[in-house]
């Protein structure tokens, strides 16, 4: 992975961040060789009090399972 590259996500993530598109992310890239980038940005509570962001922060991913599903759904049918 190009270093360089990698950098570039700290640009993308403070710029989501700075228009509160979000209080902060963890971004973990991996190759078959293992980690190549992980960081955590931000916040991962703002209210009552700000807490930033940690890499082994826990996230609910819950409301994914309606669009992964619906998404999985769709492709197996357009295959068929």
């Amino acid at each position: 992975m190009d270093s360089k590259r990698l950098a570039h996500i700290d640009d993308i993530v403070d710029d989501g961040i700075r228009l509160e598109q979000m209080p902060g992310c963890v971004v973990l890239i991996g190759r078959r060789t293992g980690i190549v980038f992980e960081k955590a940005y931000g916040s991962r509570q703002v209210l009552p009090s700000r807490e930033p962001m940690t890499l082994d922060t826990v996230f609910d991913l819950a409301s994914l399972t309606k669009p992964l599903a619906t998404a999985a759904c769709i492709r197996k049918e357009r295959e068929s």
